[in-house]
């Protein structure tokens, strides 16, 4: 692999490990808390389906996307499509033989950032146990450019784009799930708190697509020979204790068996184990939600890990409609942090629409929808 290689894989290697639940429009609007929320927030904490709220059955469908184009790498990949269609009909053109190459250096290192996710549950709740299936998948892709400044010597008589050095990538990830979670309560010496675990199946398919930027089709970058695809079993585990009418936590488990693999290209990926605490207080009006990662995790190896804390707010008018607030920090520092913010609509607590919108830094811009089914 030449340094451009290297370069650009290491550039676009910044697309790290999301779950489709993080696109939960509820919890996500609350800064993506929700381990010690409540039943619906089932998908974050197994244990939740012991939850002090828990009852009936709920079923949820969210989608959410966060995307990440602060320098318009879109737009700008399209001009120089244009530029060397333009230079294979009139290769003497040395004006846009100089305008191709000045676009190239001017976007180097720049990438483009999309994260996506979708995800269903089905929950019941039954006197002595709390089942639920879920169903999810999640990706990220980034799509990314180095120039070679020996593409600058080209310019003038004999200007061919197929000499051209520079590089252009896609590469990312999809994560399938689909488990099944069980939560019973229990008591250790009078200490009562509640438990759930989730065994899940997952599918992971790495694309790593990268060649030289006049041979670049995005077209190519899922074909067979640019895919690499890996199943497994993983589990989750969580514990779940209300306090009082008020206050309760939880702890949760994520992936705890890791797994690793390679890209079609060697780039190494993993999914880590997560352990992550949190906590609720609750009101007639209002919750507050706090969430922390107590270890970090990680994906592609070339990435530095996740580490996040989060805070988030909910104004409730009844049973009805809801505003919600948040924030989540990387306290790695490798991932942008975002505001968030939504609105819900659910009366009588048996029909509910949820947005949720969020803006980080480096403009990064996502909105996830949600809509969920209350049956008693």
């Amino acid at each position: 692999m030449n340094l451009s290689k290297v370069a650009l894989a290491i550039a676009l290697c910044s697309v790290g490990y999301a779950n489709a639940n993080a696109y939960n429009a509820q919890s996500s609007a609350m800064g993506f808390t929700g381990v010690a929320g409540g039943f619906k927030n089932a998908a974050n904490n197994p244990a939740l389906l012991r939850s002090r709220d828990a009852s009936g059955v709920y079923f949820s469908a969210n989608v959410g996307v966060i995307g990440s184009d602060s320098e318009n790498l879109i737009d700008r990949l399209d001009d120089i499509d244009k530029l060397i269609g333009h230079l294979d009909d009139h290769p003497s053109d040395e004006n846009a033989q100089k305008d191709l190459i000045n676009t190239l250096e001017a976007m180097d290192g720049e990438t483009v950032r999309l994260n996506e996710g979708v995800g269903f549950m089905l929950a019941k709740s039954f006197e002595d146990f709390g089942l639920a299936l879920h169903v999810s998948q999640s990706g990220r892709a980034g799509v990314g450019l180095v120039y070679d400044p020996a593409d600058a010597a080209l310019i003038g008589p004999g200007f061919d784009t197929e000499d051209l050095k520079s590089m252009a990538g896609v590469q990312g990830y999809s994560v399938a799930d689909i488990g099944v979670s069980v939560a019973k309560d229990a008591s250790i010496s009078g200490f009562g708190f509640s438990y759930g675990v989730t065994a899940k199946y997952q599918r992971v398919d790495l694309f790593d697509y990268i060649s030289t930027i006049s041979d670049f089709d995005e077209e190519d970058f899922n074909a067979n020979e640019n895919t690499e695809s890996k199943s497994f079993a993983n589990i989750d585990i969580g514990f779940y204790k209300a306090w009082d009418e008020n206050l309760s936590t939880g702890l949760v488990g994520r992936n705890l068996i890791g797994h690793k693999l390679s890209s079609a290209n060697g780039e190494r990926f993993k999914i880590d184990p997560e352990l992550t605490f949190g906590a609720a207080y609750q009101l007639s009006y209002m919750t507050v939600m706090a969430d922390i990662d107590l270890i970090s995790h990680g994906s592609f190896a070339q990435l530095d890990d996740n580490q996040f804390a989060s805070i988030g707010l909910e104004f409730n008018a009844g049973r009805h409609a809801q505003l919600r607030a948040g924030y989540r920090a990387d306290l790695k520092g490798s991932e942008d942090n975002i505001v968030t913010a939504g609105i819900g609509i659910s009366p009588w607590d048996v029909v509910a629409l949820d947005l949720g919108g969020y803006i980080g830094q480096n403009s990064t811009y996502g909105a996830a929808l949600q809509l969920g089914l209350k049956f008693n």
